[in-house]
């Protein structure tokens, strides 16, 4: 990342751009989403179990009465 910063910028626009594109054409991202990151591989990446524990220590979002 420190070593080619924009052409990671500009791969993420590109896959935007086409995203983008096809929501306009065709109404839906579904052609685009054989090419998109999944939502376990994110999860992973951003190890949001570990944030998810943070986040409730934090403030957990029970509303009062349920």
């Amino acid at each position: 990342m420190v070593i080619y910063p924009v052409t990671l910028l500009r791969s993420a626009m590109g896959a935007a751009e086409r995203t983008l594109e096809s929501i306009k054409s065709d109404g839906t991202q579904e052609a685009q989403v054989p090419s998109m990151l999944t939502r376990a591989r994110l999860y992973d990446l951003v190890d949001y179990e570990a944030y998810n524990h943070f986040d409730t220590g934090v403030f957990n979002f029970r509303i009062p009465g349920t």
